[in-house]
């Protein structure tokens, strides 16, 4: 009986190491099996969705738009208050009820509309996608991300983009409002394919897109990760653009974070480091104040719709972890100081630490004028380390692993 005992303890620390060792290789975070899908998910202030957002919304198409060749469809869906959006849905061949494949909500950025090249850009990739329309406005047949072609939908719509001028309005009636009904409604109509995953939907978005991205998230809980480009929350802490906009009420209701602090979605906030939209320093704050987020912050890079949908490969390979089983970024785990100017890391299976660079300026202020300068930083283990000269205001650490792809500490204050 000790024997059998003795082999059966044996048994359980064999297993248990087994698992620890499998979370070392590869988990960057817990993938999410739950999810709020009846309804509005955060609840503490005083935007109220009707929950008629997160059911098959009627829809109408609209053929003169299609892309039939790339499988490429336009609808008009019904969202708030009798007013329609307009969308692109993109389905990649072979997908089925059977064979399933997941799901990628798209949200342009200020001034543009829904986007056919970038759902087909998706699409490629393996995943449904759906791109929506958050302005009151529709594409035309010329409409590319490289130009402002576009008009005012031809069916009843919402209110334009006024940059959150129409703070004094009810909630109901703002721009921000009838915008984020507008992606839970694509999300919605999105998943009512039965070709697609509705455990494995992602949404990212592009500078306004971002900013409603983080609101989106906050509200419906049925993503399994989000990656805003450019923008975030807190915006009004920082020197930027977007922190002008979110004075007063407008800030009050659009600009908190804590919407999202108790929110169990995977988030990888994306931005430039000299953005003059929006705050890189904002940026690291809504980033630790999230549960489970990463942040890559690249250096000088440009603010604009292709850029944001088509050049950012972390965002597809964090996409593609949570809903493909990709390999993972690798994940800071342990945020550098002030005092101690090194990160500790966790690097997924088959990758490894290609260049570790410590960014940091001596401006005083976080804007599209800093001066970043650069130290080359080093690696012992899982430990990046860099030293940062003295009279530096801020720093981060940049790391590159073998494919490219950058992740980055959060900005500290010296």
């Amino acid at each position: 009986m000790k024997k059998f005992l003795c082999l059966f303890l044996a048994l359980l620390i064999c297993l248990a190491c087994t698992a620890c060792e499998h979370k070392e290789e590869g988990t960057m975070f817990p993938i999410k099996t739950e999810m709020k899908t009846d309804g509005q998910l955060y609840r503490g202030g005083e935007v109220e969705f009707p929950d008629s957002l997160w059911q098959t919304p009627a829809f109408e198409r609209y053929e003169e738009l299609d892309y039939e060749e790339r499988n490429i469809r336009a609808y008009f869906l019904d969202s708030v208050q009798d007013t329609k959006v307009f969308a692109f849905v993109g389905i990649p061949k072979g997908a089925s009820a059977e064979n399933k494949v997941p799901g990628i909500v798209l949200v342009h950025g200020g001034d543009g509309t829904a986007y056919y090249e970038w759902v087909d850009f998706w699409v490629k990739r393996g995943y449904a996608a759906i791109a929506m329309d958050t302005e009151g406005r529709m594409p035309e047949i010329t409409s590319l991300m490289t130009n402002n072609n576009r008009k005012e939908s031809i069916k009843e719509h919402g209110p334009s983009n006024s940059a959150l001028t129409d703070m004094n309005y009810p909630v109901e009636q703002q721009w921000a409002y009838h915008a984020i009904a507008s992606v839970i409604v694509s999300n919605s109509f999105l998943r009512s394919f039965d070709c697609v995953d509705g455990s494995r939907i992602g949404i990212t978005g592009i500078s306004y897109g971002a900013f409603l991205t983080c609101q989106t998230v906050a509200y419906d809980d049925r993503f399994v990760c989000a990656a805003p480009v450019y923008g975030s929350l807190e915006q009004k802490i920082g020197h930027c653009t977007f922190s002008t906009l979110v004075t007063g009420r407008a800030g009050e209701i659009w600009d908190d974070v804590g919407i999202l602090k108790e929110n169990t979605t995977p988030f990888l906030f994306l931005n430039g480091n000299k953005d003059y939209w929006f705050s890189v320093e904002s940026t690291s704050k809504c980033r630790a104040s999230v549960l489970y987020a990463a942040m890559s912050l690249k250096y000088a890079f440009v603010h604009g719709q292709p850029q944001g949908a088509l050049e950012v490969p972390e965002v597809y390979a964090f996409a593609d972890y949570f809903c493909k089983g990709g390999d993972s970024l690798i994940l800071i785990e342990e945020q550098p100081t002030s005092e101690n100017q090194s990160a500790r890391i966790k690097i997924p299976k088959n990758i490894s630490v290609g260049e570790v660079i410590g960014y940091y300026t001596e401006n005083d202020i976080l804007d599209m004028n800093t001066e970043w300068k650069s130290v080359d930083g080093s690696q012992d283990g899982g430990r990046c380390s860099v030293q940062i000269p003295a009279g530096a205001k801020y720093y981060y650490i940049n790391i590159e692993d073998s494919r490219g792809l950058e992740v980055s500490t959060d900005v500290i204050a010296l």
